[in-house]
């Protein structure tokens, strides 16, 4: 069985601080997060199976959780209900702590590689916008 603990203490208040820089941008609804690409159907055989194509901002966003430590490894395919229970309902974010915003990004992340689309759907409605308001509220509590 693989590791069901992330390790919070590792994260320092630098990294989020580096992980918050985001914030704004995720906050503005004007920006373009991704767009698709519907390839080239010349070929009714052939089939796009990877069409999201991330900003650069958010390549950037999903680079940060790594070098930050906000991606961590643990068995996300085992907590994959608790994560949806979250996305589910949005009042549940405002109480999670740190250890629980890594396991929803480390889920979220890793999801995407496997189900292409995933992430969009987290932008899209919210989702990773109350995660990271929720991480400012915890960074207010964190000395500098």
């Amino acid at each position: 069985m693989r590791n069901q603990k992330v390790d919070p203490n590792i994260i320092t208040p630098h990294d989020v601080d580096a992980v918050l820089q985001y914030l704004p941008y995720f906050a503005d609804p004007t920006n373009k997060f991704y767009e698709i690409d519907k390839g080239s159907f010349s070929e009714p055989s052939v089939i796009n199976i990877e069409p999201f194509i991330y900003s650069q901002k958010v390549s950037e966003f999903i680079t940060t959780l790594y070098h930050c430590n906000f991606i961590q490894e643990f068995d996300w395919t085992s907590w994959h209900d608790e994560c949806e229970k979250y996305q589910k309902d949005p009042h549940l974010i405002g109480d999670i702590n740190l250890e629980t915003i890594i396991k929803l990004l480390t889920t979220h992340v890793r999801a995407d590689r496997f189900v292409s689309g995933h992430l969009v759907s987290v932008i899209d409605d919210g989702h990773l916008l109350k995660i990271l308001q929720r991480l400012a509220e915890i960074r207010r509590g964190l000395s500098p």
